[in-house]
């Protein structure tokens, strides 16, 4: 595991997910799985999931609107994160597939 701050959150990103996906989307899926732990911590009966926008994951990790598009498609395509529009008015819920050692 590498630690980095990036934002107000700390980091600790896989080094196989930095070998097997590059360092930003190993962040992504870093930052994304801090998500799921404070929420665990927060909420114990969502079960791990969460909700966010655009807007925090882009003030999150840096990151331009296109990019996170790019990245949440591609964690999806390959089974790592399950999103879910859920709520009044609707919100984009994750369910991260994946462990922080994978």
């Amino acid at each position: 595991m590498i630690g980095t701050k990036l934002g107000n959150k700390n980091l600790f990103v896989s080094i196989g997910h930095v070998y097997n996906y590059g360092l930003n989307k190993a962040c992504y899926l870093a930052y994304l799985l801090q998500c799921k732990k404070e929420a665990i911590k927060s909420d114990p009966q969502n079960n791990g999931k969460f909700h966010l926008t655009n807007h925090e994951l882009i003030e999150g990790l840096q990151l331009s609107e296109q990019t996170i598009r790019s990245y949440k498609k591609w964690a999806t395509e390959n089974d790592m994160i399950k999103t879910e529009l859920k709520g009044s008015p609707p919100k984009q819920w994750y369910t991260i597939k994946i462990k922080a050692t994978d």
